[in-house]
């Protein structure tokens, strides 16, 4: 069993090694990426210090939110320990190529120092949800106030679309299920129901305040901005419907209860849901952990976009992209980025910010090229700064891996004890 699982786990590997090689192939095969850009930032210096600066402090905020989520669980390692667990996981997370992320070494070694197992897995999981959280929400708020280039470019219907309903299901479901349900307040239902509606009411109306090709006839053709109007506020809506539904049905999902048997025990990937849920348990009575660690990750993505504009001034490129371009294009390729590929999102992110940074017009009215040089070298600089791990790293070694060791293990035990109460 142990040598088809490493077999599996060296074809998942050579995959992603594949994904990110093609990627970067393409970037440079197309000229999206040259050495000559990463080059001039030197020439620079000003513009790339602020630019290093910029990819530094968002680690250091990272770190930060981390401690405040464990800290709401009782778990004080103290700062000084939790930043040096975070370089650590840095470290992991730019050069490890095997199974074991940065997430997984902090839990392992916390887990093993602390002996506390459910609120530590919360306290990454909570930690990892919230920082994507924040790229969406800033990705969606980004696509609205652009909202008229969106629906006049047809290759970003299908992804305005996506973000918008993951967004809505994102904030409300949040909200609902937190400050409402894990406390049973039934009157809850009354007033998120009329902030729903509200709410729907209110999205309608500014897509509907959108110029668009008017229908005059219901036999002429519907413009795609008409149909991407529609879509969009379906999509809202059903993400706000969901988290109405929220309402009633998160009380069965807490441990023991009907609808928690039943997911766990009898649907695909059920037991994953609830571990995620559960998580969100641990928190229910430190909302306002939450809310500082959720304004944190909106400042730490807000930090890490001000780097790719001073690393985007640092390149000089003929089409310089305004910090809305940079805003525009940034959030969907950090989202990318975090694709669990050898590098940290390794070319992906690359490949993503250079489509939709080419999507917006410079002064001139030409298209703004070079995304992928600017994200590359905001990539260089934050491996080298992942760098600091390695030495935090081999000097407590033989502790860490120790702790890898008991959390795969005990991994392998839960698992065989799942397998053998679903048989």
């Amino acid at each position: 069993m142990h040598n088809k699982k490493s077999v599996k786990d060296i074809i998942i590997l050579v995959c992603k090694l594949l994904l990110v090689v093609g990627a970067f192939t393409y970037l440079i095969a197309t000229g999206k990426l040259t050495y000559s850009d990463l080059a001039r930032s030197f020439e620079h210096p000003g513009f790339l210090f602020l630019g290093i600066i910029g990819a530094f402090v968002p680690m250091l905020l990272c770190f930060v939110r981390y401690h405040l989520l464990l800290l709401a669980l009782d778990i004080d390692l103290g700062l000084r320990e939790v930043f040096r667990l975070g370089f650590i996981g840095c470290f992991f997370n730019t050069f490890m190529l095997g199974g074991m992320g940065g997430d997984v070494v902090k839990v392992a070694y916390i887990m093993r120092d602390t002996g506390k197992k459910a609120p530590v897995i919360a306290s990454a999981t909570v930690d990892r949800v919230l920082g994507l959280s924040g790229m969406i929400i800033i990705g969606g708020l980004a696509m609205l106030l652009a909202l008229d280039d969106v629906l006049a470019t047809p290759s970003l219907h299908k992804l305005v679309v996506a973000v918008f309903s993951v967004l809505a299901v994102l904030i409300l479901c949040s909200i609902t299920s937190i400050a409402t349900l894990l406390r049973n307040r039934k009157w809850g239902a009354i007033v998120w129901g009329m902030i729903l509606v509200g709410g729907v009411y209110a999205i309608y109306k500014l897509l509907n305040g959108i110029e668009f090709n008017p229908v005059k006839s219901p036999g002429e053709i519907v413009s795609d901005e008409v149909l991407m109007r529609g879509r969009i506020t379906l999509a809202i809506a059903g993400g706000l419907f969901t988290s109405l539904l929220c309402i009633f049905i998160m009380p069965s999902l807490q441990p023991g209860r009907s609808l928690e048997r039943f997911i766990s025990n009898k649907i695909p990937l059920g037991s994953n849901l609830m571990s995620f849920i559960k998580s969100l348990l641990e928190y229910q009575n430190n909302l306002g952990t939450l809310a500082i660690s959720m304004i944190l990750s909106l400042f730490t993505h807000g930090t890490n976009m001000t780097a790719l504009y001073f690393f985007s001034r640092a390149v000089d490129l003929e089409q310089a992209p305004s910090f809305a371009d940079i805003f525009f294009a940034a959030p969907v390729a950090f989202v990318a980025n975090a694709l669990p590929v050898p590098g940290g999102g390794a070319g992906i992110g690359e490949t993503v910010f250079n489509e939709l940074l080419e999507l917006c017009r410079s002064d001139a009215g030409l298209p703004i090229v070079g995304g992928a040089s600017i994200f590359v070298l905001w990539r260089v600089w934050y491996i080298l700064l992942g760098l600091i791990g390695l030495p935090i790293y081999l000097k407590g070694k033989s502790k860490i891996i120790a702790a890898e060791e008991e959390y795969e293990a005990e991994m392998e035990e839960a698992k065989a004890a799942e397998n053998q109460s679903d048989a």
